[in-house]
């Protein structure tokens, strides 16, 4: 069961009968509501633009179990999704010790980020099928995939580190935010490289995504959903502050408790933003033929944030390569130069994922 928190998405709101906003209580315009599984039975509000429901009971590998009501009263296909991520470390009955793939998770050394990446991507894949399971009860013959995402990263779910004595073996520092980044990051390379899920984002304050991963960047092309606690729907707006966003990417919608109707409430924000403005080859510019090269790229957001473990694909001399960026947000690839001399057309292109723009950077290599 999950703890009390300041903040927590949905898990705050009273679970009692919910009428229709009044007049009084009308939205700002494009905002819409949240629910999960405190919200199980009640009447829920019709007058929202979009809306939110939770996969999961609380914590990672449970279970909403209204889940298909709520999906029901947000549209069915239209409703957008999120889902806990944890890291409770090898004391869970769901920890993947033996588990191979897509990490090494080994018998000997059952505490490692490998570890930990294979137990956020399985819990991923378990809320990932619960949808199915519940697109399929429905009728529904859209894939979820098709809707935008949301991972729940958030202080009263289990992750290792100080403030969560539940995780065992204890860990402090980087030995735990290390481990509960990698959890974070099994559960994107699910959703988007498995699930082919395009539209994603992740939902947090600042604080407690420093708590938990130590104010990571590795996640800079996801983008942020920003919740406040209670307040109103005029601090909601004045979050939407852009590129100061916990991921390192910008603040797209923000997250309010509504007091008068004890629901969580969302603004959007202005969506059109541009974020890939560094995406260029940055190897030589001749090469002899048939000797080895590397073809090389570099990502950045317009704010300055690497992107690390992005994939982007090359293009030169009619073949293309697909590597990943590194924490530094450089990807590379080891070539064979064509025996060929003349000018090739080299290209390199990193795709949308949300908000982030498409970029392709063109150029020319010279084999002599």
């Amino acid at each position: 069961m999950a703890r009390a928190s300041s903040i927590m998405l949905a898990g705050l709101v009273a679970i009692a009968t919910i009428g229709a906003a009044s007049p009084a209580q009308a939205l700002e315009l494009g905002s819409g509501y949240d629910v999960s599984y405190p919200q199980c039975g009640a009447t829920l509000p019709t007058d929202g633009a979009f809306e939110i429901v939770g996969i999961n009971g609380g914590l990672v590998f449970s279970e909403n179990t209204c889940l298909d009501e709520q999906l029901t009263w947000a549209g069915g296909t239209s409703a957008q999704l999120y889902i806990n991520t944890g890291n409770l470390g090898p004391t869970s009955s769901f920890w993947p010790t033996g588990q191979n793939s897509p990490r090494v998770c080994s018998a000997e050394t059952p505490d490692s980020t490998g570890c930990a990446f294979n137990y956020g991507y399985n819990a991923a894949k378990d809320s990932y099928q619960r949808v199915q399971a519940a697109y399929t009860r429905l009728g529904l013959t859209k894939s979820p995939a098709q809707t935008t995402w949301w991972l729940d990263v958030e202080t009263s779910n289990s992750w290792r580190g100080s403030l969560w004595v539940e995780s065992t073996p204890a860990l402090t520092g980087t030995d735990s935010t290390s481990r509960n980044t990698a959890s974070v990051s099994g559960a994107v390379h699910y959703l988007q490289s498995v699930a082919k899920i395009t539209k994603l984002g992740i939902y947090s304050t600042p604080y407690q995504w420093g708590q938990i991963t130590g104010s990571s960047k590795a996640f800079s092309d996801l983008v942020s959903w920003h919740a406040l606690g209670q307040t109103d729907s005029a601090s909601a707006l004045a979050a939407c502050t852009g590129f100061s966003g916990f991921t390192g990417a910008p603040i797209v919608m923000t997250q309010y408790i509504d007091a008068d109707l004890s629901l969580d409430v969302n603004i959007r924000c202005n969506p059109a933003v541009k974020v890939i403005t560094d995406l260029r080859y940055t190897g030589r510019t001749t090469m002899r033929a048939g000797s080895y090269g590397y073809l090389i790229a570099n990502l950045k957001t317009e704010s300055g944030a690497t992107m690390a473990n992005r994939q982007v694909t090359f293009k030169f001399a009619g073949r293309s390569y697909v590597a990943t960026t590194n924490e530094l947000g450089t990807a590379s690839v080891k070539v064979k130069m064509p025996t060929t001399k003349q000018k090739y057309s080299l290209s390199v292109s990193f795709f949308s994922n949300y908000y982030l723009n498409s970029d392709v950077a063109k150029s020319t290599l010279t084999i002599y």
